[in-house]
């Protein structure tokens, strides 16, 4: 058995896809990091569904502009969950 470290992977990887496109300043790459009905939220606002995704992203390349280290990871696969 893998123990879900192909499972793991993939999100690790697919977090770092997300903190590239952005910090790159891709917003439809980034977008494309979610499902279509996905959620981004920050405190307690939430941004759901591409347009909303997108409106962030827009947001985020021209005005917030930081650089993300994606680390630590500690998560546990239970099927799809």
């Amino acid at each position: 058995m893998n123990n879900g470290w192909i499972e793991k992977l993939a999100i690790q990887e697919l977090f770092a896809r997300y903190a590239h496109a952005v910090d790159n300043l891709e917003v439809e790459p980034w977008v494309q990091c979610f499902t279509p009905d996905g959620v981004f939220q920050v405190g307690t606002r939430a941004m759901r569904g591409e347009a909303a995704l997108r409106g962030y992203a827009e947001v985020h390349v021209k005005a917030i502009r930081c650089r993300h280290m994606m680390s630590n990871f500690l998560y546990e696969v239970h099927g799809n969950e």
